[in-house]
């Protein structure tokens, strides 16, 4: 692993810091007789932080886990984006950190996380609360997302969505499929996979292999065998009372009821991936990484900083040659346009 921290390919030397961070105390030896060898600059680099997180480790507070996205969350009933089930809420991932164990596990901008270890985002377990819950581990724990990847979701209205008519959707052929037909069903939903739509409106936008995963923003009937599309049909739910036609031709404060519109949610196409990584630690380059990863406010984070440079001076740097600056090691220097160590 010392040997590694040199080494030309970066996700190797990356490995080999987090293998010397997860060694603990029992690393430091080596670690300063290293630092003490006429190692570059990176090198030194390196065994600073990672003698960084020993100490904090130690003296401070164990690290939390990190997976390394940067996500929005997104609520099934609220969003723009229909691929998320009804009740649902899932993590739109906007950016994935190289090196990070969601970039080593094959997790990419784009995908939509909707289940952690085995337990999908419905109700109130919500896909939100994702990243706290995976904070509360540590670095090396195993992690296993259940996500979907492209496909494009459809969210139909009845006056609004040319070629929707729910008694042309009602009398079409459909397959009742839960999550052990196709994994894009989330366990403890239901949907229709609709296998021939050749009686639909020419102007509608289905096609043969859409799932309808909800009807009138409401999960499908899983115990009706036609998932509860046909009573949908032909009953249309009350509206509210406080729903109110414009112009109102009533006295104010009397309320006229206004018929509710049929919806329907589709999910056409994409793919279904479960990832299992083993966690990492949050990237020292990022802003406020100390607090975020130990919990800490910024009074402590910065007491710890101030221990910490107490402590690697006594036992790294007692003469205070490193420079997290290159150009301000003092076992670097000018020969000639040239920098060398």
């Amino acid at each position: 692993m010392i040997r590694d921290l040199s080494s030309p390919v970066y996700r190797t030397r990356e490995r080999a810091a987090a293998q010397l961070m997860d060694a603990g105390e029992q690393a430091l030896p080596a670690l300063k007789q290293l630092f003490e060898s006429p190692a570059g600059f990176d090198t030194r680099r390196r065994i600073k932080q990672i003698a960084l997180e020993i100490y904090l480790t130690t003296h401070v507070a164990p690290p939390r886990a990190f997976l390394g996205i940067s996500h929005l969350g997104r609520a099934g009933r609220t969003s723009d984006d229909a691929r998320i089930p009804v009740w649902g809420t899932g993590l739109l991932i906007t950016d994935v950190f190289t090196g990070s164990a969601a970039d080593v596990g094959d997790i990419r901008r784009g995908d939509i996380i909707l289940m952690l270890d085995g337990k999908p985002s419905i109700g109130e377990y919500e896909a939100t609360n994702f990243t706290e819950q995976i904070g509360r581990r540590r670095p090396g724990a195993p992690c296993t997302v259940g996500l979907l990847r492209d496909g494009e979701g459809l969210y139909l209205r009845e006056g609004n969505s040319p070629g929707f008519d729910p008694a042309e959707l009602a009398a079409c052929k459909y397959e009742k499929v839960r999550t052990e037909d196709d994994p894009r069903v989330l366990p403890g939903t239901t949907a229709l996979r609709l296998i021939d739509p050749s009686g639909l409106n020419p102007k509608s936008p289905l096609v043969r292999g859409d799932l309808i995963l909800a009807l009138d923003d409401e999960l499908l009937d899983a115990d009706a065998e036609d998932g509860g599309i046909g009573n949908w049909a032909k009953k249309r739910p009350p509206a509210s009372p406080t729903q109110m036609m414009e112009p109102n031709p009533l006295p104010p404060g009397i309320g006229v009821r206004k018929k509710s519109r049929a919806s329907a949610q589709i999910l056409r196409g994409g793919t279904w991936h479960t990832k299992t990584v083993r966690l990492g630690r949050w990237p020292s380059y990022l802003n406020d990484w100390l607090a975020r990863s130990r919990n800490l406010d910024g009074a402590s984070a910065a007491a710890a900083l101030e221990g910490f440079e107490a402590w690697w001076g006594a036992t790294f740097d007692p003469k205070g040659r490193f420079s997290e600056r290159a150009d301000g090691d003092q076992r670097w220097r000018m020969s000639g346009s040239s920098l060398s160590d």
